[in-house]
């Protein structure tokens, strides 16, 4: 999709467009930056940090995520679809997707710290594309789905960080 294609859909001018935008990747950082923005909002409101056990952190935020996730409407599965199918805006959302993984890293941070660097970067990676993969199974399937990936995906991640 071209600038020219996004101003069109807009209903405004290229050059209109071009006011705002230097490029169509400027236009998606900023998308997906107040998406991760909103993200961290929710995560602040809901006091995460201040609950000891992962348990209780993954299931207080479990819900809320779902949510959020939802509200995209069908952005967040076609941002999926565009990172494979446009290479122009794979940085774009690579550098979105690393401040989810920042946000996650908070979330899980007491039980990665005793990692080597390496060894933290792999499993968050592990972890983001683990919750990633579920959230959009739970997109595109129906609503009974949401409990119980969620339930599997906490005792995975339990499992996989070692619990409290």
């Amino acid at each position: 999709m071209s600038s020219h294609d996004i101003a069109r859909e807009a209903g405004v001018s290229v050059g209109t467009f071009y006011l705002y935008f230097p490029d169509k990747n400027d236009l998606f950082v900023q998308l997906l930056q107040q998406r991760l923005d909103e993200f961290r909002k929710v995560k602040l409101e809901l006091g995460i940090d201040r609950l000891i056990t992962l348990e209780a952190r993954l299931r207080r935020l479990w819900k809320p995520l779902i949510a959020w996730a939802k509200s995209w409407d069908r952005f967040f599965l076609d941002v999926s679809a565009l990172y494979y199918a446009d290479p122009l805006v794979r940085p774009a959302i690579d550098q979105v997707e690393d401040g989810f993984a920042l946000e996650l890293a908070e979330l899980f941070n007491p039980w990665i710290m005793s990692l080597s660097m390496e060894e933290r970067k792999a499993k968050l990676a592990f972890i983001y594309n683990l919750i990633e993969a579920t959230v959009r199974t739970i997109l595109l399937s129906d609503k009974d789905m949401e409990t119980i990936l969620g339930n599997e995906l906490i005792s995975c991640l339990e499992a996989y960080l070692g619990g409290e």
